[in-house]
């Protein structure tokens, strides 16, 4: 009994809740606040200085809930089922500062902040006493705003508060902000090691400023330079990317000019080695499974290698057939790569092995079935309409309406360099009113539609309006493979 007990109590400290953060650590009444941690349940409750709040959205590891509008400004204490952290709360409407470019900076450097409530603020700079050694007005809009340091401040660690202008001059929390005597600027590594072409990095060093644009010039071991635009937080980071035409495996001198004309060619030389394409892998097709001519976002990495397209091929024994690609999304973090595809309309239902090469490496293969879905109507909504009336939109629901026809992307420059409109292939779908006269059926104009939903508009107009009866609505489908199909979708009454 003593061990089942002493084991129920060990799975007990095991699965036991925890806060570890929140995010933003200080924020006004009104304000949103992520709450990090480990094992919340199924149905967190969560207080904010003993005061039920409700829970907007949860996983496992995070909350996010609001600050209760009459909490007091001061400390509070946050709590979860019994695990506590605590937070400061802001006066109502105090500036709220989520972002600061830098943390460490020269005398006359830009500084940018991102937050909430900034307009009209100013920005304030005390010493270790609590005085303002230096204040200026926050240059810019709500949500972001910049400010410059004066050329004659002494070095040394500040605190940064930003004074709201509303009333009583409410007070963000302090950040800190650590003047630093000026140097030559100096790259002292990049991040991350072995990037490939194309791909975001970073570098990091000192007196990389000014703030803004700046310019990045690769030289290889030739004397041959590629160019890139960066851009400097104004003292410890320049972010910016890979050039495309970059080779993989080779070394370059790294050269970077800064908008006032310096540059990190005083810091000393600094070299990076470009990193060699890893294989293409996909990880997931959505869907999987669909008609010939539908679009599949095809999710995994290394699906890119560097300017050149990659190729996307089904591939059915020994017949294999390149898919046209719409767009490309390259990875930001640890997310994956992304293409959009267009399964080739000429694919008779089946398996296929998908794969994509990228460079002169291919991808594992990835099944994706080939399935042209039964035509089906389960409602049609409106069922009649005016003689005298507009015409009226008739939505139709079902299956087997075929792919998308009318479909924009943005491409990105990483991908084909402009703008892009892609049409992808249309099933050739109709749908008609009958008045069951021996006449043609008349031909109602389609708006827009996917796989289960069309939307049309009724035949006629101002001019010839449909006569008043009753008519047979039908859909006609006609995927190009000589099996085209008709259902009715049921009865619309003109009166």
């Amino acid at each position: 009994m003593r061990i089942l007990v002493a084991l129920l109590a060990l799975c007990a400290f095991t699965f036991a809740q925890s806060v570890a953060s929140v995010t933003p650590e200080c924020a006004s009444p009104g304000d949103r606040i992520l709450i990090d941690g480990e094992d919340f349940g199924e149905e967190p409750t969560v207080t904010i200085g003993g005061t039920s709040v409700e829970v907007i959205r949860h996983t496992a590891t995070k909350i996010l809930v609001e600050i209760p509008e009459d909490l007091a400004a001061g400390e509070a204490t946050v709590d979860v089922d019994g695990a506590t952290i605590s937070m400061e709360v802001l006066e109502a409407n105090a500036p709220l500062v989520l972002h600061q470019s830098a943390s460490t900076a020269t005398a006359g450097q830009a500084i940018i902040l991102i937050g909430r409530r900034l307009r009209n603020a100013t920005v304030e700079l005390r010493d270790a006493e609590g005085t303002a050694v230096f204040m200026t007005d926050l240059r810019g809009r709500r949500r972001a705003g910049f400010f410059k340091i004066s050329d004659d401040i002494a070095t040394g660690s500040y605190d940064l508060v930003v004074v709201g202008g509303a009333e009583g001059n409410p007070e963000s929390c302090a950040r800190k902000l650590e003047i630093v005597a000026a140097g030559d600027a100096t790259i002292d590594e990049a991040t991350p090691a072995a990037q490939t072409p194309g791909r975001a990095i970073r570098f990091h060093g000192t007196d990389l400023g000014p703030l803004g644009l700046c310019r990045v010039a690769w030289t290889d071991e030739d004397g041959a330079t590629l160019r890139r635009i960066g851009i400097a937080n104004g003292y410890n980071k320049v972010y910016s990317r890979v050039p495309f035409q970059a080779t993989p495996g080779a070394t370059y001198s790294i050269v970077i000019t800064f908008n006032d004309g310096s540059t990190t060619e005083a810091g000393g030389e600094f070299k990076y080695e470009v990193g060699n394409f890893a294989a293409p892998m996909i990880v997931s097709l959505n869907p999987s499974t669909g008609p010939a001519g539908d679009l599949v976002r095809i999710a995994g990495t290394g699906l890119f290698a560097g300017r050149e397209i990659p190729k996307v091929e089904f591939t059915q024994g020994d017949v294999a057939v390149q898919a046209r690609v719409y767009a490309g999304f390259v990875a930001l973090g640890d997310r994956n790569d992304n293409l959009i595809v267009l399964v080739p309309g000429d694919l008779a239902d089946g398996d296929y092995d998908v794969t994509v090469t990228a460079g002169d490496q291919v991808s594992n293969a990835e099944v994706f079935t080939v399935e042209t879905p039964a035509l089906t109507v389960t409602s049609m909504t409106p069922t009649r309409q005016s003689a005298r009336g507009p015409r009226r939109p008739v939505v139709i629901k079902g299956s087997g309406f075929g792919p998308i026809a009318d479909i924009i992307f943005k491409a990105p420059p990483a991908v084909s360099g402009a703008n892009a409109v892609f049409r992808p292939i249309d099933w050739k779908l109709s749908v008609t009113w009958d008045d069951g006269q021996g006449g043609d059926p008349l031909e109602g104009t389609i708006l827009t539609k996917n796989d289960s939903r069309i939307v049309v508009l009724t035949p006629g107009g101002w001019r010839n309006p449909l006569a008043v009866g009753t008519y047979t609505v039908r859909v006609t489908r006609d995927p190009g493979t000589d099996s085209e199909e008709t259902v009715e979708a049921g009865t619309f009454t003109v009166q």
